[in-house]
């Protein structure tokens, strides 16, 4: 299924529910085409409802909804970290400590460390993380540079490629220009060599950085950096990983992820640009 059609499809059945007919008449196709369409929509988007009605019946009639989870939910504190979110191009547009005060302390925890190289972590400890996801890796980033990173010698690229042996599907939101089409290649060579098709990139500038590993866990990243602050205000340069283990929130910002992946833009639609970009940087 095209990404277009998938937008089509979403916006669609965005305001009210839609019948499988209304749906296949919107996009073009037959009946059997559009069902098949929304299975696939259904498997990544948990947004997507579909429900039968008079089940079993010569009148079964099969309905399709959004859930209003990234609608105005009238928690005014969750209504406004969306907004951040919405509005955000840069990490400083969303406060993730706030965010992490939200989740119960028995559900959190936090990493903080000092670091001299950017590309150069100790206390992290995202290998292990990532070699525990089973299913898929949900990832927002900006320019995908933390594949670069070693973490104790371990080189993050390395890790990625393992997990594609193991068959589990790689999600990622970034930014898809002239600073991100290296770290991107290195990313879908993965997929080249394996001759899978488990990764997919799609374009967009948002103000996160961080990974939801399957349903289990989420992490956020926010890095302090010396040379933004004035002398004396900070001593060295940090990173805080926020992990949450909290399932309503992992569900929050899976949805986000969602809400945003479904409508961006995909690798595909870069190819020209990348082509005659590539030699240049």
């Amino acid at each position: 299924m095209k990404i277009e059609i998938a937008k089509k499809i979403l916006e669609f059945v965005s305001t009210e529910p839609k019948s499988i007919q209304e749906v296949a008449k919107c996009i073009e196709k037959s009946w059997k085409t559009a069902d098949k369409y929304l299975g696939e929509l259904k498997e990544t988007n948990p947004e997507l409802q579909i429900k039968v009605f008079r089940k079993g019946s010569h009148g079964a009639l099969k309905v399709v909804y959004l859930k209003s989870t990234m609608k105005k939910s009238g928690d005014q504190l969750r209504d406004r970290l969306f907004n951040d979110y919405l509005v955000g191009k840069v990490k400083d547009d969303f406060d993730v400590m706030e965010f992490y005060m939200q989740v119960n302390s028995d559900k959190k925890e936090m990493v903080i460390e000092e670091y001299q190289e950017s590309d150069i972590s100790q206390k992290q400890d995202l290998i292990k993380h990532l070699k525990n996801c089973d299913r898929t890796l949900y990832v927002f980033s900006g320019n995908l540079s933390w594949i670069n990173v070693k973490e104790n010698g371990i080189l993050m690229l390395d890790v990625l490629e393992k997990m594609v042996k193991r068959g589990i599907k790689i999600k990622v939101l970034c930014r898809i220009d002239a600073a991100s089409i290296r770290n991107i290649h290195k990313l879908k060579s993965l997929d080249h060599k394996h001759n899978t098709d488990l990764i997919e990139v799609r374009h967009q500038r948002h103000p996160l950085r961080g990974f939801i590993f399957d349903d289990t866990m989420l992490r956020l990243k926010e890095e302090i950096r010396l040379g933004r602050y004035k002398k004396g205000e900070i001593d060295n340069n940090l990173r805080i990983f926020y992990d949450i283990h909290e399932n309503e929130w992992i569900n929050w910002l899976k949805n986000i992820f969602y809400y945003s992946f479904n409508s961006a833009m995909d690798l595909a639609s870069y190819e020209e640009m990348i082509k005659k970009v590539v030699g240049y940087v």
